[in-house]
Formats: structure tokens, sequence, C-alpha cells
């Protein structure tokens, strides 16, 4: 193909009103490179997909578009079309947006195939097909020039909003995402200043390289321990590192003390959870639909507090819970603290407590600090689920990656423009409040009415947007510390799909209906020597000595896990695909959890003795 032919073709593909000169003595590399260059430097029109928690009618869709191209055009000489779809028409709307482009570049492709046929026949020349260079600027209805930007197809997708990992996946296996690391590393790298660092770290590592941006959002909760300054000044503790968990010496000492001689004056022990008190420790199980969740389940195990990620050999362990020395330890001590009264009876519901146990954020506890010394027993956590839950892409096809990331950059840095796509316009459809705490003015928004109803997560970075007036003035400075503390899962950029091979659903289901009878079990043992027998069983006895048993034999639930079919299943690496024994008619199809698992983390390096 001569290099003339190939600069008209690029310039019907790029849709591009810039004149292509010199071609002649520049390789094709070369002119496709011009050609991007000055593309980003003209005008050009991008889509942006939003999902709406609302209908949103066409006239609030002009308003909203005038107000964002006001900033945008001025800025960046981009027009954006702003496109909404309710949740539960947004993914579709989203499907077939992209299927539609690849039916248009397929004929356009097949056209363009047959104009160079017919050109090589001579049935037609280049200049048969050329189009008139458009005008860059016209002139207004009030005799103003200006810049003109070119339409769009409704298809075309430029800037959208991607919610979960299974559809970035989806995705990103048809093509249907942009890289965007060049641009993160130039034109948009103001992101690494405005992001948790996690978040684009791993994004990156999960395909080699970056392909969404993550909406920073607040992350995880804390697990706090809360202890009484007075208790503590009465037996000449001072909080230091002997206070690390609830199940600890210092901490068990403190509590048999206050409870022997302070009983009066204090409930020894609250607890806020209203589950089990264990700490450290790693549950594995799916729901209902298949997504992994942090509920109980007998596979799991305790992990080290400073076990980092990535480190060699540190890793959540998937045993049989019951099996986990860690997991046992810690639950008879807590059946010990009820089986001694710690907790107390309906009476002392209005005592002070000596030791508290809550888990959420800092705002929880403020009304506590004056009279308790926190320790944090957990930070908070950024796991797989929270980095894909909420992004932003840029269309695999879109007509300028840079001019999209351009955009999506200000939506993550610039608070009004972030306030423009989340709340409306001000003063239409919000107004904001100021309002003051300890001495700092803070900025609230008070929306009017219901014509423009957005969600925080889906619409960019929650930490820069204003709060809602019903909400703390300054609750971002809460939430922004909290994403300062988190630290990394150790199962991070793991997922269910890592050996193309899918998880047996049905075992795992099994599992996770075990788990829930096993976990309200757990919550009704009130003494130790409950929990001994639940845990190891008992033999059947001849209380009497008339030579027959007359207590039965109670099976302990270590044994009945280990034994159970489909718990089997999920934690032996042999359940693999090619398992000669393994009963799919019987068992349901897919792998062990275990096998994935361990594969991921033996091919990570984390798990390096031999695999199986």
């Amino acid at each position: 193909m001569s290099k003339r032919i190939l600069c008209f073709l690029l310039t019907l593909i790029m849709l591009s009103s810039v004149a292509l000169t010199g071609c002649s003595n520049k390789t094709d590399d070369e002119i496709k490179n011009e050609i991007s260059d000055e593309a980003s430097e003209s005008t050009i029109t991008l889509s942006m997909y939003l999902m709406s928690e609302g209908e949103v009618s066409d006239d609030k869709v002009e308003e909203l578009e005038a107000a964002v191209n006001k900033i945008t055009k001025s800025k960046f000489k981009t027009k954006i079309e702003l496109r909404y779809f309710t949740e539960e028409e947004y993914n579709d709307a989203l499907d077939k947006a992209f299927l539609d482009t690849e039916d248009a570049r397929e004929a356009k492709k097949k056209a363009e195939a047959a104009l160079k046929e017919a050109i090589k026949k001579g049935e037609a020349t280049t200049a048969t097909s050329t189009e008139a260079t458009e005008e860059e600027t016209v002139v207004n209805e009030y005799g103003v020039t200006e810049l003109k930007y070119p339409p769009i197809e409704d298809y075309q997708v430029d800037i959208f909003y991607l919610g979960g990992y299974d559809k970035f996946a989806e995705y990103f296996t048809k093509g249907w995402l942009s890289r965007v690391d060049e641009e993160l590393a130039s034109s948009s790298k103001l992101l690494n200043d405005y992001m948790t660092p996690q978040f684009l770290t791993y994004m990156k590592e999960m395909k080699g390289g970056t392909y969404a941006i993550p909406n920073n959002t607040v992350l995880g909760e804390y697990t706090f321990m809360l202890l009484n300054k007075d208790a503590l000044a009465k037996w000449n503790y001072s909080v230091s590192a002997s206070f690390t968990t609830l199940t600890c010496d210092s901490v068990q000492d403190l509590l048999d003390k206050v409870s022997r001689f302070q009983s009066d004056e204090f409930v020894p022990l609250k607890s806020f959870t209203g589950g089990l008190d264990i700490s450290h420790v790693k549950y594995f199980g799916l729901d209902e639909n298949g997504n992994r969740i942090d509920s109980f389940s007998v596979m799991g195990g305790t992990y080290a507090s400073n076990f980092k990620y990535k480190n060699q050999n540190e890793y959540y362990p998937c045993l049989n819970i019951f099996a986990d020395s860690g997991f046992r330890s810690q639950m008879q001590t807590l059946t010990s603290y009820k089986e001694n009264g710690y907790y107390g009876t309906e009476v002392d519901a209005t005592k002070p407590f000596a030791v508290g146990y809550i888990k959420g954020n800092y705002m929880d506890i403020e009304s506590y600090l004056e009279d308790y010394k926190v320790v944090v027993v957990e930070k908070p956590v950024i796991n797989t689920a929270d980095l894909f839950a909420n992004m932003f892409a840029v269309g695999g096809y879109t007509s300028s990656v840079s001019r999209s990331m351009e955009i999506i950059t200000y939506l993550n840095t610039n608070v009004d423009f972030r306030n423009l796509i989340l709340y409306g316009i001000e003063g239409v459809d919000y107004d904001v409040v100021e309002k003051e705490v300890n001495g700092k003015t803070y900025q609230t928004v008070k929306r009017n009415g219901d014509d423009y109803m957005m969600s925080l997560e889906t619409t960019g970075n929650t930490l820069i947007a204003y709060p809602l007036e019903s909400e703390r003035a300054d609750i971002r400075d809460f939430q922004i510390k909290q994403n300062q503390d988190i630290i990394t899962a150790l199962d991070m950029a793991f997922s269910l799909d890592y050996v193309n091979s899918p998880v047996n659903q049905n075992a795992m289901n099994e599992v996770r209906k075990l788990s829930e009878k096993i976990y309200a079990e757990l919550l009704t043992i009130d003494t130790v020597e409950e929990w001994l027998v639940y845990l190891n069983g008992k033999e059947a006895e001849d209380t009497d000595n008339d030579g027959t048993p007359d207590t039965e034999a109670v099976e302990g639930i270590y044994k009945t896990i280990t034994n159970n079919e489909y718990a089997k299943i999920m934690r032996n690496a042999d359940y693999a695909e090619d398992h000669k024994d393994y009963n799919a008619e019987k068992y349901g199809e897919g792998v062990s959890f275990y096998y994935i698992y361990f594969k991921w983390l033996s091919d990570m390096k984390i798990y390096v003795a031999e695999f199986g």
C-alpha cells in the first residue's frame, strides 16, 4: 500500500479534520504518531457513561452537559456527551454500545477493503472518496467565533463507570479497555497525589498494566480495644505492647482483677461486635452467588499480625478451622470469659466497662476517648473486591486515550467538577452549606429535590466530594486517615478464575451451609467444658456401672469437618481437573478452593514449599 493511500485511510479511520502533509517521506509508524499528536491538539468530542440512582430527564442531561462542557471545552478543548443509565439498565446498555462499535468497525473495514480493491482495478481513485475538510471554527448566534466539535455516534464509548472484578475481567478479555500507564506517568500523574497508593499499585499488578482507575473510596474497618483509664491506673498498667488482643495475657489478667475486686464499679468486658471476637483470622467461603465472603467458615485459619503481602511463607492458611491452634486457643479463652461472667448481665448495662471491643472507625469510638485508652487490634484491609468495586475506564475503541484520561483525572482531583457529576448544578440541584467543627470550616451539601440522584461511590473519588448536610461535616478527615492506615490483604490479586478453572461452586455452597450451622452452635457454647466436648467429642459412658452405656458418644466438630466430603474436597489439593477419583456427577464440576489458592501462592512465590 502506498504511503499516500495509507494516509487517506488513516484519515478516515481517525475521523480527523487535520490535513495530512508530507506523508511520502515518513514511515507508517511516524504517520500514525503524527496523526495521534495532531488529533490531541484539536477539538474532540467524547462520551461519558454514568450509572444513576434514578432516571435522569433529557432536560436535566442537557443542563448537566452545558455545565460540564463549560469546564471541559475551555480547559481541555473537549466536549462531553453524558449518557445516564440506571443500575438495572447500565451494563446492558454499555455492552450494546461496545457491540455496536465492533459492528461499525467491521463494516468500515469491509468498505475500506472494497475501496482498495476498486482502486486496484481502476474503478475508483482516492480522489473520488475524499471528503471536504470541516471547518475547525464556527460563528455562533451572537456572532462570536467558537471552536467546532465533531459529532459522535450514539454507540461511541470513551469514558465509563465499571463495577466489580467479573465485569473488569470480561471487558479486559474482550479488548474493551484501554491501557493508561503512559498517561499515568505523564499527563495524569496528578492522580498519584489524590489516590490511596495501594489502589493504583495493585490495579497495575493484576493484568501487567493499568486498565481502569479505581474510585478512591474509604476502605474496611478497624478493630479497637478500649481500656478504661481508671481501671488501668488502679492496677498500675500502662498501655504498651503487652495489650495486643482481647485474649492476650495482659487482658486476661486485667479482667480477672476487675471481676474480683471492682465488679461494683465496672462490668469487666463489653463487646459491641455481636460475633466471635477472634482476631487475625481469615475465613474462606463463597456466598450463594459465588462471591468471596469473610464471614465464618470451616475453612481458614489464624495468621500472625506482622505478616506482609508477598513475603515468603506469610499467607492466610486454609485449614479445617478447628485444626488451627490459634483459633482453638482464642475460642477457649473467650469461652472462659463467658463462663466467668465477665460480660455481665442486663443489670450491668449502665455500668462503664473495663475492657471494650468494637469494630468500626474512629468516629465510632470518639465518645470514649476521654475515659479510655485505645488499642488498634486490627487495621483496615484492602482486598481484591475493594480494588475492583468501583472504577472508571477508557474504552478500548476510544477516540483518544489521553483526552479521556484528562477527564478522569480531573474528576478525581478537582472538587468542583467532582461535585458537579455527583450532585448536579450548584444553586439548582444543591446548595453548599458551611459548617464549623473545632474551629475549622467545612462545606456540606443540601440537596434541592431528587431530579438528579447519583451515588457517591460510583461517580469518582469519594474523599474529595463534599459530604451531605446530614453527615458529619468532618467525615472526610476521618476517612482519609483511615485509608492512610490500610494494610494489604495477604491474598490481594487472587481470584477464583486464576487457573482458568472454576472453583467447585456446589461443594463451596455445601461448605457455606455447614459453616452457618456450626457458627450458630458456637455462639451457644457457655463453658470451657462444653467447648472441649464440642471440639473433641466424648465417648459413651457407663455412669451407673451396669455394663451398658447410658450416655451417647459425641463426635467432635474437628472430626466432623475432617470427614465431611465437601469440606474435604475444598481443602484438598488433589481435587484438580485431572484428579482421577473425582466424581463430578456426585460433587459437581470445578476444582477445589485449596488447589487454585495454593497454585496462586506458589506461582507468586509466596508459598515456597513443594506444592501439593
